[in-house]
């Protein structure tokens, strides 16, 4: 038997038994159980719409969302009293009514305010349209695992409280002119029955709902009987199996590309260090290029400031390389210069800055070294070079070669970077002009002004 059959035919067996004193009793609690009825089953009503407009919000199904609320339109909505459907966006946009007309609407009205506002469900009497409803809202979030739960939008239904009304007065009239043999067991019975059928029922159903919606998606309802609240279970249970499918595949494509996106950053931090490693290297010598040389050259003049402490360059120049390339080739060049940057690389600190400023042309950083280290420094690679074999692509001798070198420290030799540069320079051009294999010192600068005084 249907449930719609159930209720009267109980509701009329026993109010015929009750007594006008009881009937009042039983009156205040049938108004009870039926309003507790209406808001379990517009819970009931809305959880189970959630479970699939969760998923269309989530998936950006708005055409099947809007579909689905249109669909239940053309149902005979009056018999679950349902006056209205709507789905808002988090911007209170009217995403799916069964009033056409509302979509893309901004809902303004206070309840719908508030239900956007929270992250809970709402139950409020309110009078619209000359009717007294119940309007409830539920959010619309999902949840994967133990990641925080996303808010894709609240579902929003009004239900009739009018026929309600109705019910309870013209259950008062009855009581009052008819029902006056009615019994205390007859009323007790109408409770057991009423909790039995409808209550219990729906509140296992809002039970299992609510549980879903907090992302156990195991959770289904139980069914059994025939009448309506079981098909509500039923019709859940079917969603929930699909969204529950829905929600593993997205689970696996999450993971897929969370792994994706690791390998990308990972190979996006590689190749940035790449690049930055290739802004400042020389590629033929592995040392470091003009540009590192200048920015390091100004870095360390300031350090040497705040530390009072000393800094050389050396300015180193091959001698006759041209010379060199002519008589043996390019390949043989590139030879040299390599041999030439490792017997640095093997004859100088780790703390030294060791740069390739030009064709032929090297520069040496020395941080805390002075004026006169640096030029025995000097003397000491210069007679390490001239006794270099060099040998070409194919092992065969080719001869040595020889280095110029300038030096001159800071700020002995000049106040700046730009100075020092100068200095070194001036000093290798010397060293070059006094017949090369040779080191050149730069001199001491004039003291300042007030230094003198």
């Amino acid at each position: 038997m249907k449930l719609r059959f159930k209720v009267p035919l109980l509701s009329v067996g026993i109010l015929l038994s009750a007594t006008l004193a009881l009937g009042a009793l039983m009156l205040l609690l049938l108004r009870e159980n039926v309003e507790t009825e209406v808001r379990l089953r517009a819970r009931t009503f809305l959880d189970a719409l959630a479970v699939r407009a969760t998923a269309d919000m989530a998936s950006g199904r708005i055409d099947a969302l809007d579909q689905m609320v249109s669909n239940l339109a053309e149902h005979n909505l009056d018999q679950l009293d349902v006056r209205f459907v709507q789905v808002l966006s988090p911007e209170r946009r009217v995403v799916a009514h069964t009033r056409q007309f509302e979509y893309g609407t901004i809902a303004s009205d206070p309840f719908s305010v508030e239900a956007t506002a929270v992250n809970r469900q709402i139950l409020r009497e309110a009078f619209r349209d000359g009717q007294q409803i119940l309007l409830v809202s539920r959010p619309l979030v999902t949840q994967i695992g133990n990641h925080p739960g996303v808010r894709w939008g609240t579902l929003v239904t009004g239900i009739g409280l009018d026929r309600l009304q109705r019910v309870l007065a013209r259950t008062l009239i009855g009581v009052i002119g008819a029902v006056l043999l009615a019994t205390v067991l007859a009323a007790a019975l109408l409770v057991v029955v009423l909790n039995a059928q409808i209550i219990e029922p729906l509140r296992e159903l809002t039970g299992a709902a609510a549980s879903y919606g907090r992302g156990n998606l195991g959770t289904r309802a139980s069914v059994r009987g025939k009448d309506e609240i079981t098909l509500l279970g039923a019709t859940f249970n079917r969603m929930a199996d699909t969204v529950e499918s829905h929600t593993r595949n997205l689970e696996s494509q999450i993971l897929e590309r969370t792994r994706e996106l690791q390998t990308a950053n990972q190979l996006l931090a590689e190749a940035n260090a790449r690049l930055r490693e290739l802004a400042t290297t020389d590629g033929l010598t592995g040392l470091y290029n003009f540009r590192h040389f200048e920015a390091t050259l100004r870095t360390e003049t300031l350090r040497a400031d705040r530390l009072k402490a000393p800094l050389s360059l050396m300015a180193i120049d091959v001698d006759h390389f041209k010379e060199f390339n002519d008589a043996h080739g390019h390949p043989s060049g590139d030879l040299a210069l390599q041999r030439l940057a490792g017997l640095l690389r093997g004859r100088l600190r780790s703390g030294d800055v060791i740069c390739r400023t030009g064709g032929e042309e090297f520069a040496v950083i020395l941080p805390g070294t002075p004026l006169e280290a640096a030029v025995g420094l000097s003397e000491s690679l210069r007679d390490h070079v001239q006794h270099l074999t060099l040998k070409n692509d194919q092992g065969i001798e080719v001869g040595t070669m020889t280095i110029s070198i300038g030096v001159a420290s800071y700020p002995g030799s000049a106040m700046d970077a730009a100075g020092l540069i100068k200095a070194a320079d001036s000093a290798l051009y010397r060293a070059k002009e006094g017949g090369r294999n040779r080191v050149e010192a730069a001199p001491r600068s004039a003291p300042p002004e007030e230094e003198r005084s």
